[in-house]
């Protein structure tokens, strides 16, 4: 019986009931509102995740996506994939630019989605179908960009084009495409600390340096009677480089290690890392990327690893009896970079 209570025994087991159940409501409620510690309720998830402002093609570029049909086959425009990584990218770039210069529909190559697939995630052009057959009429970038063809006709960009100052004004949208991998970011973070830790350098600068040898010898040598950039180059670009930031360390990342290894020997806080192993780049690439500065001596590998890393370049001219055509478009660009003389080999 309940103390103090006049009531019948059947109303007094109706109370009972009636408290018992007012009181488990009342819990209910309390732990809706506040949790138990360390059991919060799991927040819902973002439906939409919002894009950051960045030129994006102007024109008609297809959204990316899995494509089952194929496009209608009028005023397509595609890109011949040809060469290494480093150029694979800068046809990729070419063709993304050109596409929404042009306001006309871009398709990859589905040999050149592949390559890029390796290293990168969804791209922004889509791929071609490897069913659908198009009659395509080949044109380089510079005649494409000059004539600007109202026809019907389909155009596949030829040669192996590089046009840094079409593409530059597409840097956001090129940085979101040619975002690592998962695999190939976290590797080369670890990598970096490890380099820091080995040479004991607290909170460092890292310095990516990519030097091009090998086959670019015998191109250069014929293209602009040139030779490539050596070691008095490298070991003036790695001062300068000490001179602008403290706590810097050289990550040189080369085609030719053993070379680097030999002609850089003595110099503080200059490590070779990078595998030089042609045929699979994505790691070393990543690794200049992850850097916060770059030296650069050649080629279109060394041109990416320091526009994706972003920060301070240094660059060699004056290799021979003209500059490259990248020289000449880095410059048309106006990116910044910082040019010093190259001297011997």
């Amino acid at each position: 019986m309940l103390a103090g209570c006049w009531c019948r025994p059947a109303q007094q087991l109706l109370l009972l009931m009636l408290l018992t159940t007012a009181g488990l409501l009342l819990i209910g409620l309390t732990s809706l509102r506040e949790p138990a510690l360390g059991v919060l309720p799991r927040p819902a998830l973002q439906s939409t995740v919002p894009r950051t402002a960045a030129p994006v093609p102007a024109g008609p570029v297809p959204r990316p996506g899995r494509l089952r049909r194929c496009p209608t086959p009028s005023r397509l425009l595609s890109i011949n994939s040809a060469g290494r990584l480093g150029n694979i990218m800068s046809e990729y770039a070419t063709l993304l630019a050109a596409a929404g210069e042009l306001r006309r529909p871009a398709w990859l190559h589905p040999d050149m989605a592949r390559t890029l697939a390796v290293y990168f995630g969804r791209l922004w052009v889509p791929v071609l179908p490897i069913s659908c057959r198009v009659n395509w009429t080949t044109i380089s970038t510079e005649e494409l960009m000059a004539k600007r063809p109202d026809s019907d006709t389909n155009h596949m960009i030829g040669g192996f084009p590089h046009a840094v100052p079409l593409f530059h004004p597409l840097r956001a949208r090129l940085l979101r495409d040619f975002t690592f991998r998962k695999e190939l970011r976290q590797r080369a973070d670890l990598r970096l600390a490890e380099l820091a830790y080995q040479a004991a350098v607290t909170a460092p600068t890292f310095i990516g340096v990519h030097v091009r040898r090998t086959d670019y010898s015998t191109w250069l040598a014929r293209s602009v009677r040139g030779r490539v950039a050596g070691v008095s180059y490298l070991r003036r670009a790695v001062a300068l480089m000490k001179s602008r930031h403290r706590n810097s360390l050289f990550v040189v990342v080369s085609d030719d290690p053993e070379w680097c290894r030999k002609n850089l020997r003595g110099l503080q806080r200059v490590v070779v890392a990078g595998d030089g192993v042609q045929n699979r780049p994505g790691a070393d690439l990543a690794l200049l990327a992850a850097c916060n500065h770059t030296v650069v001596t050649h080629g279109t590998f060394g041109f990416w690893a320091a526009y994706l890393a972003g920060g301070e370049v240094v660059a060699p001219t004056g290799y021979g009896r003209r500059p490259t055509g990248l020289e000449q478009d880095v410059r048309r660009a106006r990116l910044g970079w910082t040019w010093l003389p190259a001297k011997g080999q």
